[in-house]
């Protein structure tokens, strides 16, 4: 499948109690993950520690073929040792 059908077989959204509340269970098939996007998720993106996304089927909604999160942090420069 190349990108170009993907995109036209699944909408990319943020992670909202809303979406949660529409669709079916997810599951990545790893506990800690699916634990994570079950039960942390949310509480994650209202502090700000994260943002979740995922994508949805176009012709069912209710099913998640791919959840991630992006962390809001970084690595200084100043924080590293002088190792490479």
């Amino acid at each position: 499948m190349t990108i170009s059908e993907f995109l036209n077989e699944f909408t990319f959204i943020e992670l909202t109690e809303d979406v949660l509340a529409e669709c079916e269970h997810f599951s990545c098939g790893v506990g800690d993950l699916d634990e994570y996007f079950q039960k942390d998720v949310l509480g994650y993106t209202r502090k700000m520690v994260s943002r979740s996304y995922v994508f949805r089927s176009n012709s069912n909604p209710k099913q998640i073929a791919c959840a991630f999160s992006v962390s809001n942090d970084s690595l200084r420069m100043t924080d590293l040792s002088n190792r490479k």
